[in-house]
């Protein structure tokens, strides 16, 4: 929590549910108000990164389209054609948890979609 140091992010719920009760007590803590994915990556996104924003077109250059260079990898893997997890880490030679979570990102912000065949392809 705020208290040590982490940052915590809420999704606010009904008022008329019990159910809420814990994520509105986080929120009158302090927690950060959860409403869309820009929220979530505009307080995780360290400072100076150059990350695009969800939904943005990528532009040319490293700096201006991703925030490492495995992102990089990952989208060039997927300029052909649908990938699943296990096709990405045969084209890059990542490791599948990495590749697991950078796709995750990439997907909140717009870069990558997922179909229903869980196959990532560039947005």
């Amino acid at each position: 929590m705020v208290e040590q140091g982490k940052d915590v992010l809420c999704v606010p719920g009904s008022i008329c549910s019990d159910s809420f009760r814990g994520s509105h007590k986080l929120l009158k803590m302090g927690a950060a108000l959860v409403e869309t994915a820009e929220d979530i990556l505009e307080i995780l996104s360290p400072v100076g990164t150059g990350s695009v924003k969800a939904g943005a077109a990528p532009e040319s250059g490293l700096s201006a389209s991703f925030s490492c260079p495995e992102e990089e990898e990952i989208f060039q893997a997927l300029k052909s054609l649908p990938l699943s997890v296990e096709e990405v880490v045969q084209a890059t030679g990542l490791d599948i948890r990495l590749i697991n979570s950078k796709l995750s990102i990439m997907e909140i912000r717009g870069l990558v979609c997922k179909d229903s065949f869980s196959r990532y392809f560039l947005s």
